[in-house]
């Protein structure tokens, strides 16, 4: 008590609007951890690192927390591991704690490192990667387990994916559900922003970046046909393109709407008054937007797959990934059967509340102080 651990949080890899829901997660912690510093009970002080884009999309956080802006990063990914490995270790004297929130660790030096893993899709599904991409996280995942201090992950699901294949690192793993704000925003402004979305109807909202897991085409067809009795029914996809955007935009109908990257308000109010959030994803360590609903008051239909059951529990309807008669007939029984619309929306209620910010930021700070105490050990 009344020690401050110092923590050094590198967010070389954070590249904004880029990396999906690692970027969101991790935001989530910062804030949360700002707001607990703000309260006067800090016993962790965090510097962030971060390169050129950060503060620009990250005000809040850069002034609720100690900042240093990294030279700017020439070269991509082989630049960044650069800057990691080379200039990153010079500044860390005098911290407690390093915390790599990306998911490896850099060269191994300096103070006992803390490595959030967000999930083990590298070794889980190689394919899903470009063959360089797999090749250097084939070899850094397992080097990450082995060098780091301490693992930090979200749900279980990664904590037994880790445990299972390196068995003599279980002893590393702390799991640290993230923060999942309540939604800020005001809703007596949605209609307007509805209506300037070009939304009419009612409509299943799929948060997500166009990669090929989060399976995108087997919800176009599940809406394309639930609008048989729903004509109304329209499809909303928001998130940055990613490598199959082409694909998916090819494949909407004119009552779909593809919205790309949308502002945090836009965002709330899609959560907020779609009939459905429908998250047919393949492969997730966490899944985010699932929970979001759930907070925002809307009914959740998600994969059963990877560590979405973990998340979802019974507060949503789980649905096999490829199943798309599931797909049309949860869909459909959101939108026929108000009783059980209801029935999901309070039961997402109760679930969300596990993902407030109090509970989860003494996990972190308690996480922080065991890192510091004893090499994280």
């Amino acid at each position: 008590p009344g020690m401050t651990v110092r923590v050094a949080v590198n967010l070389l890899w954070l590249r904004p609007g880029v990396v999906g829901g690692s970027e969101e997660l991790i935001c989530g912690y910062l804030g949360a951890l700002a707001d607990h510093g703000a309260s006067g009970a800090s016993r962790v002080e965090l510097t962030l690192f971060f390169t050129e884009g950060f503060a620009e999309a990250h005000p809040d956080l850069v002034e609720g927390h100690r900042t240093v802006q990294v030279p700017s990063v020439p070269g991509g990914r082989p630049g960044r591991v650069m800057v990691e490995s080379a200039w990153l270790p010079r500044q860390l004297g005098g911290f407690d704690v390093v915390h790599h929130a990306g998911g490896t660790l850099p060269s191994r030096s300096g103070p006992p490192s803390l490595v959030t893993i967000h999930d083990l899709q590298p070794l889980d599904r190689p394919e899903a990667f470009g063959a360089v991409k797999r090749r250097w996280l084939g070899r850094q995942l397992p080097a990450t387990v082995a060098g780091a201090d301490a693992l930090q992950v979200t749900t279980s699901f990664v904590a037994e994916g880790i445990t299972d294949r390196f068995p003599a690192h279980a002893n590393k793993v702390t799991i640290v559900p993230p923060v999942v704000p309540n939604l800020s925003s005001d809703p007596a402004g949605d209609r307007g922003r509805l209506a300037h979305l070009g939304l009419t109807g009612p409509f299943v909202l799929y948060p997500a970046i166009t990669y090929p897991h989060k399976n995108h085409g087997v919800l176009i067809d599940a809406v394309a046909r639930c609008r048989r009795d729903h004509p109304s029914l329209q499809l909303v996809l928001t998130g940055g393109p990613g490598p199959d955007d082409a694909i998916v935009r090819q494949r909407l109908t004119n009552a779909d709407r593809h919205l790309g990257r949308v502002a945090r308000e836009d965002l709330e109010v899609l959560l907020r008054q779609a009939a459905v959030v429908a998250f047919p994803s393949r492969y997730e360590g966490f899944g985010l937007p699932v929970i979001e609903a759930m907070r925002a008051g809307t009914p959740v239909v998600a994969s059963e797959a990877a560590a979405l059951p973990s998340v979802v529990g019974d507060a949503g309807i789980l649905v096999g990934p490829d199943d798309r008669d599931g797909w049309v007939g949860a869909i459909g029984r959101i939108l026929d059967d108000p009783a059980e619309a209801e029935r999901l929306v309070h039961a997402g209620a109760a679930r969300a509340a596990t993902f407030d910010a109090e509970p989860v930021v003494e996990r972190l700070v308690d996480l922080y102080g065991r890192v510091a105490g004893n090499g994280g050990r």
